[in-house]
């Protein structure tokens, strides 16, 4: 029993230790302050300034905690010093810190802080230091570490500046396509770090490629300085060589704000370009050089491209022949490559296949330069009227960037022309472009399970079954449009040709699908038409078949092929 006790003590010693080995390790209990840092500053390795702005505030849970006298460090990478010049702002609840007595600089990196009892209130006390720093050559990140001491700050490592490798940065802020003349897009030049461009004047060269010049409107005003290098002592870019048709390159000189600066600051070039005589189409690069701080740079700012347009349609819609709706095309495009391309009062001219004709336009749409451009007018003005397979758009060009013409169009198409629907588009100044817009399919197809003789002279000669099918549901139509009085029952027809009859009526029927047919067939037209009457349309493509054909073929009918036309006005 005794020996039990030992070991059940022992073991009771052993928990103790884990639980004692389990409880977490955490910071000072004390440590109660938020920090931060205002920015993190791209600079150069030889900046002197103030690169940011460290806050120390006191946690609102615990508004007490700071206290007169309490002490703490900060200690910068090392190699970069503090630079009391550009520790402007040093507080504690607006409370200035007074240097060797509130704050201290104890070495070129370390300060101490040592809260005065002003500067404590019984509310949420904030402490605001500038890090005013010389770089001195360091590279890399920039770190502040605030090191608690014994006192209620929080610790931290906090970056709060970068050093950037060389001295601007450049980049086009798109490619713009040009013609004869053109803009391309913005080139920005941008400091790499605060400073990394001195503070006297600068010289920039901008060059363009072989066979292309600054246009004569390129001026001063289209070169523009922003962010650290305007303020006190900079200088507005000024041309100094290369303005006007004839020159290949351009310099300008300017002069950056007086350092430090706030900020890296940005050079900004609106580039007027003109293509001469043998320039090549394509990419048009512009090469950056400088006698001074500006690093080289080549940037690609324009796609030089010949006058054209581009001619779309979104889709190649399947379009029923001898309809007269559900025959409205996709939207078509005709947008210009190059800003002014369509020339201004001029007209630009659509062209469909004679057996189409054009009989509406809807969802028209003009934008950018073209948006002066009206819709062609319908009817009324002559240009659209259904009796015609062309149709003018007069061009009118405003001021912009490349404009664009998007519409549909209502077409009829003769019912026997299946293919596509080639639209020719040309005029107001581009070469002739083709775009096929749709394409026209019948409504059905007919087939026979066989070709069977018949003879001259002989009366009620059997023929093959006959299969008439739709191509797209609904096809067959149960209603004629185009009857506005008396009946309007759609009709499907079996036609013979001259000098042939039908014997008697044959049988109907839907075979496949979905489509109706009424009870009453019969042959009409001297017997010459075998005529089916339809009840309703499809809603799944159908097939009709056609049995116990019989045909009377007088000797008047030339020897060949015997042909039986399908048509009707359910077509």
């Amino acid at each position: 029993m005794r020996k039990r006790n030992k070991k059940l003590v022992s073991i009771l010693l052993t928990l103790s230790l884990l639980v004692t080995l389990l409880v977490p390790m955490v910071g000072p209990a004390s440590a109660q302050s938020v920090n931060a840092v205002s920015r993190v500053l791209g600079v150069s390795d030889s900046y002197n300034g103030t690169a940011s702005q460290l806050t120390i505030r006191e946690n609102s849970d615990f508004p007490t905690q700071f206290t007169a006298g309490q002490t703490f460090r900060l200690t910068l990478t090392p190699g970069v010093k503090w630079d009391n010049a550009f520790i402007t702002t040093k507080t504690m609840n607006a409370v200035p810190l007074v240097l060797n007595t509130d704050y201290f600089v104890r070495s070129d990196n370390t300060v101490e802080i040592t809260m005065p009892a002003l500067g404590c209130t019984a509310a949420v006390d904030i402490i605001t230091f500038d890090l005013g720093i010389d770089v001195n050559g360091t590279s890399g990140d920039i770190n502040v570490t605030v090191d608690p001491i014994d006192s209620t700050v929080f610790g931290g490592t906090y970056t709060f500046a970068v050093v950037k490798g060389g001295k601007t940065s450049a980049v086009a802020e798109s490619v713009e396509k040009i013609g004869k003349t053109g803009v391309g897009g913005i080139i920005r030049i941008d400091e790499t770090a605060v400073d990394a461009i001195g503070n006297g004047a600068e010289t920039v060269t901008v060059k363009l490629p072989s066979n292309f010049q600054w246009d004569a409107a390129m001026a001063a005003g289209d070169i523009t300085l922003a962010g650290g290098f305007v303020g006190a002592g900079s200088v507005a870019p000024a041309i100094v060589a290369g303005t006007g048709a004839g020159f290949q390159s351009l310099t300008f000189t300017f002069t950056p704000a007086t350092g430090p600066r706030a900020s890296r600051g940005t050079i900004y070039i609106n580039p007027r370009i003109k293509a001469e005589s043998g320039a090549a189409f394509g990419d048009v690069e512009v090469s950056i050089s400088s006698t001074t701080d500006v690093d080289d740079a080549d940037l690609v700012v324009a796609e030089y491209v010949d006058w054209s347009v581009n001619c779309t349609v979104k889709s190649v819609k399947e379009l029923t022949s001898g309809k007269l709706d559900d025959t409205t095309t996709d939207v078509i495009k005709i947008e210009e490559n190059v800003a002014d391309t369509l020339i201004n009062g001029r007209d630009l001219t659509i062209i469909l296949p004679d057996w189409v004709k054009v009989t509406g336009r809807s969802n028209w749409s003009a934008t950018n330069e073209l948006a002066l451009t009206a819709a062609p007018t319908v009817a009324a003005g002559g240009a659209i009227d259904a009796t015609s397979n062309e149709f003018d758009i007069t061009i009118a060009n405003g001021a912009g960037s490349e404009g664009k013409i998007e519409f549909k169009l209502d077409l009829s198409i003769e019912a026997n022309k299946t293919g596509d629907i080639e639209a020719t588009i040309k005029g107001a100044g581009v070469s002739e472009t083709k775009l096929v817009i749709a394409k026209a399919v019948a409504p059905v197809s007919a087939k026979v399970d066989a070709v069977k003789e018949v003879k001259l002279g002989v009366q009620s000669q059997e023929i093959a079954d006959i299969y008439i099918t739709e191509n797209i549901k609904g096809a067959i139509e149960a209603t004629h449009e185009a009857i506005t009085v008396g009946t309007r029952t759609g009709y499907l027809t079996l036609t013979a040709p001259a000098g042939v009859k039908f014997a008697a009526p044959p049988k109907a029927e839907v075979t496949e699908g979905n489509l109706t047919l009424k009870d009453d067939s019969k042959l009409t037209t001297d017997d010459t038409v075998f005529s089916i009457p339809i009840d309703s349309d499809s809603t799944k493509a159908s097939t009709v078949k056609v049995s116990g054909i019989k045909l009377t073929v007088d000797r008047t009918y030339p020897e060949g092929v015997l042909a039986l036309k399908v048509g009707g006005v359910a077509l």
